[in-house]
């Protein structure tokens, strides 16, 4: 990427781990690296790693896309691409420089998470329903409406959301996720949520690991308004007209 073999070598290390055993000596305990440096699932570093592993599979699609009249989206490995009417002959040479492309690119498709995606048919991109207006799938609303209702009829004794060990701050979450997608249904599970939050009083509180007690917890920083976001970021709304949905994993 252009960086002298110093700085590349610091940038890996921030990027990568290794596995560690714990070993015993002296009566100290010492963790000990073993086996070859790894990308860590879920780290911070993730999406910027993939937007540049893809940037060349993302100028490739969007112009083939264009050649063909889809649209093209990408949001980390799930790559969606749509378009309000096709011809089945084009289509198939479509797909076939797909995944043509795809495998000259050094990835591949998950043999079972391709999806056609019709009009008759619940278009969902990244968990959000695209048929004709960006909506949360009617089964999993109902599902959180149940167990809010249980939450206000009996507590939160016992409840779990999401497999999180933090219950009161899933449903937040969920809550806000509902309301970014559909601000009118989500106005009226967040205000259900936030009096849940306020009986319970919940506080949302970020922890800090300092080496010594007399360390100071780090400052957050608010986010750089001039960094634009990132490139291949699935947009939904950007696709609207846009009837039927092909989707890679």
């Amino acid at each position: 990427m252009g960086y002298n073999e110093k700085i590349a070598t610091i940038f890996a290390l921030i990027c990568t781990e290794s596995e560690m055993d714990e070993v015993q000596l002296d009566g100290k305990t010492y963790y000990v690296k073993s086996g070859n440096r790894c990308l860590p699932q879920g780290a911070p570093t993730s999406p910027a790693i993939t937007n540049w592993l893809c940037r060349r599979l993302d100028a490739r699609f969007t112009g083939l896309a264009k050649k063909y009249g889809f649209g093209y989206t990408r949001y980390a490995d799930d790559l969606t691409f749509s378009c309000a009417e096709y011809k089945a002959d084009e289509f198939k040479k479509f797909l076939g420089f797909v995944k043509k492309t795809i495998k000259a690119e050094n990835f591949t498709i998950h043999p079972d998470k391709f999806k056609v995606l019709r009009k008759g048919s619940r278009q969902e991109v990244t968990g959000i329903v695209v048929n004709e207006k960006l909506s949360v799938e009617k089964k999993k609303l109902k599902n959180f409406r149940a167990m809010l209702y249980q939450v206000e009829k009996n507590g939160i004794a016992g409840k779990t959301c999401n497999h999180s060990p933090n219950f009161l701050a899933s449903i937040k979450g969920y809550a806000n996720f509902i309301n970014q997608v559909d601000p009118a249904k989500g106005k009226l599970y967040t205000e259900r949520v936030n009096k849940i939050l306020a009986a319970n009083n919940f506080k949302h509180q970020i922890v800090f690991k300092a080496k010594a007690k007399t360390q100071a917890a780090p400052k957050t920083q608010a986010p750089d308004p001039t960094i634009p976001g990132r490139p291949g970021d699935h947009n939904p709304s950007d696709d609207s007209g846009k009837k039927q949905w092909w989707k890679f994993w």
